[in-house]
C-alpha cells in the first residue's frame, strides 16, 4: 500500500469521528498558538529595545537631576545648590579619559508663541555636539553651529511636529523668515530636524521622549539672555559619549565617583546607561520566554498524551479491520505506518491550527497590551516540525501495538 493510500485512509478514519478528533488536537493547537506568539512577543520586544536604544545612544550615558525629599534634600542644597551644572561638564570632562563628547542640556521653562499662538513644544538649550551626539540631524537648514554659541545669536532649531504643527507646508519648502517668539525675544528658524519615530509604548521598559517636539537655541543663549525666563541655571540632562563601546560601564563607574565628588557626596543625580537597561530589558525577556515555552511544552504533552489515548483506542476498536488487512496480505510495516501517519496527520492539522490561532493571538496582545510582536518564518516552521515531532512520539507506540497483533486473534475479536 502507497504512502497516498495510507494518508487517504487516515484522513477518512480522522473525518469519521470529527469532534473526537478536534478535542484530540486541542493541546496541540495551544502548544503551536503558545510557541508562535511567544516567539513573535520576544522579537517584537527585542527590535522596540533596541530602537530605544538606538535613540538613546547605544555608547552613551546619560545624567540627570534626582528630586531629593526630607533630610536629603537639606542635605543635597547645603553640599550642591547648584544641582547638575556646568562645574559637572568641567570635571567629567577634565577627569574621564572615556568621554568623547559632552552635551549639556537645559530645559527652558519659557513659553514659545508664533503670532501670539502658544506653541506645544519642548523648549531646551543645546550645544553643537547635542546632534552628534543623539545621531540627530536637521532635513531643512542647519543645526545650531559654533558661532551660533560664540554670538549668543537668537535662533532656534525645530522639531519636525513642531514644524508641520506652526508653519505647515511652508516651512518644508523654505525656513528663511520664519520666526517665533520665546519669552520677550525673537528667534529666528534657522533648520527643521528629521522626523525620528518614537517607539516609547505601554509596554516600553526604556523612557524615550519624543523628540520630534522639541524646540533647540543655542546653549550660551540660555546663559546670557534667558536666564531671567525661569531664573534656574541647573541642568536638565547631560549626556556624556562614550569613545568605545567596551569602556561604557568603565566610564559610567568613574563618571559616578567624579560626580559625587563635585556633588559633596550627595547622590541627588542617576546615571541612566541605555547599554544597561537593554541588558536588563533582554535578560527580563528571556525569563518571560521561558515561562510561555514551558507552557507551550506542557500543552504539547498534554496534547501528545491526548492523541496516544485516541489511538490507542483506535486500535482496540480496529482490531478486526486489522486482522482483515493482515489477511489480506498487509504487512506489519504496513499496519503501523498507517497508525502512524493517523497519529501525524492529527498533530500537522493540530499545528496548523494552532498557527493561525498563535497568530491571531499575537495580533491580539499587539492591539491591547501595547506591545510589538514580529512573526518569525522560522518559528512557523519550528512549529510544523515540533507538531510533526509530537505525532510520531505519540503514535509510535499505539502504530507498534496495532503492528503487534496476531492476525488469527485480530480477525476473532468482537
Amino acid at each position: 500500500m502507497d504512502l497516498r493510500q495510507s494518508v487517504r485512509i487516515g484522513l477518512i478514519e480522522l473525518r469519521s469521528n470529527k469532534l473526537g478528533s478536534f478535542l484530540t488536537m486541542l493541546g496541540v493547537i495551544f502548544g503551536v498558538a503558545a510557541v508562535i506568539a511567544s516567539v513573535a512577543i520576544g522579537a517584537g520586544a527585542r527590535e522596540q529595545a533596541m530602537e530605544q536604544i538606538a535613540q538613546l545612544g547605544i555608547t552613551n550615558i546619560r545624567v540627570r537631576p534626582l528630586v531629593l525629599e526630607g533630610q536629603e534634600r537639606v542635605s543635597a542644597d547645603q553640599q550642591n545648590p547648584d544641582g547638575l551644572s556646568l562645574v559637572d561638564v568641567k570635571a567629567i570632562a577634565a577627569n574621564c579619559p572615556f568621554a568623547h563628547r559632552i552635551a549639556p542640556i537645559r530645559e527652558i521653562t519659557a513659553t514659545p508663541r508664533v503670532a501670539g499662538r502658544t506653541i506645544n513644544g519642548t523648549l531646551l538649550a543645546v550645544t553643537p555636539d547635542y546632534r552628534f551626539i543623539v545621531n540627530f540631524h536637521p532635513v531643512r537648514g542647519r543645526f545650531i553651529a559654533d558661532l551660533d554659541m560664540n554670538a549668543a545669536e537668537k535662533v532656534c532649531v525645530l522639531g519636525a511636529e513642531v514644524a508641520e504643527d506652526v508653519f505647515g507646508d511652508a516651512v518644508w519648502e523654505t525656513i528663511s523668515g520664519q520666526w517665533i517668539q520665546i519669552g520677550m525675544d525673537i528667534f529666528r528658524v534657522i533648520g527643521v530636524m528629521e522626523d525620528k519615530r518614537s517607539v516609547s509604548t505601554r509596554a516600553s521598559t526604556i523612557s524615550v521622549r519624543n523628540i520630534n517636539r522639541d524646540i533647540y537655541i543655542p546653549f550660551s543663549v540660555a546663559e546670557k539672555r534667558l536666564r531671567g525666563v525661569n531664573g534656574e541655571s541647573a541642568l536638565t540632562e547631560l549626556i556624556i559619549d562614550i569613545r568605545q563601546r567596551r569602556d561604557v560601564r568603565q566610564a559610567a563607574d568613574l563618571i559616578g565617583t567624579i560626580l559625587d565628588r563635585t556633588h559633596g557626596g550627595v547622590r541627588d543625580f542617576e546615571l541612566v546607561v541605555p547599554l544597561d537597561l537593554l541588558r536588563q530589558a533582554q535578560a527580563t525577556q528571556r525569563r518571560f520566554n521561558m515561562v510561555l515555552a514551558a507552557i507551550a511544552a506542557i500543552s504539547l504533552l498534554v496534547g501528545g498524551i491526548g492523541i496516544m489515548n485516541i489511538m490507542l483506542a483506535s486500535v482496540t476498536q480496529r482490531t478486526r479491520e486489522i486482522g482483515i488487512r493482515r489477511a489480506l496480505g498487509a504487512t506489519r510495516r504496513d499496519i503501523q505506518t498507517q497508525f502512524l501517519l493517523e497519529a501525524v496527520i492529527l498533530s500537522l492539522v493540530g499545528g496548523i491550527i494552532g498557527i493561525f490561532a498563535g497568530v491571531i493571538l499575537g495580533a491580539i496582545i499587539a492591539h491591547y497590551a501595547g506591545w510589538n510582536t514580529v512573526f518569525s518564518f522560522k518559528a512557523i516552521i519550528l512549529s510544523v516540525l515540533v507538531a510533526a515531532t509530537v505525532g510520531v512520539a505519540a503514535g509510535l507506540f499505539p502504530a507498534r501495538r496495532a503492528a503487534g497483533l496476531h492476525p488469527i486473534e485480530a480477525l476473532r475479536y468482537e
